[in-house]
């Protein structure tokens, strides 16, 4: 059965149950990035996905070879 998407806020707010030391700006940001699933946002916290982002764009900024690299690291997350 297939669910329709939360309400970033009702992400947000199950990320703050599940994860109460998360800070309250993170949780929207991961929230918002989750489409509406609370287990997404858990994966993409897990991860790290804030940081890790930052770290590919930054990859991508060098240029030369760097691009590709920071693409196929893009597709894994």
């Amino acid at each position: 059965m297939r669910l329709r998407p939360l309400a970033p806020a009702l992400v947000a707010q199950g990320l703050r149950l599940r994860l109460p030391a998360i800070d309250p700006d993170r949780a929207a940001v991961v929230a918002e990035l989750a489409h509406g699933s609370i287990g997404r946002a858990l994966e993409l916290e897990a991860i790290d996905w804030p940081s890790e982002y930052g770290r590919i764009l930054a990859g991508m900024s060098q240029g030369g070879g760097q691009v590709l690299t920071s693409a196929e690291a893009l597709l894994r997350l």
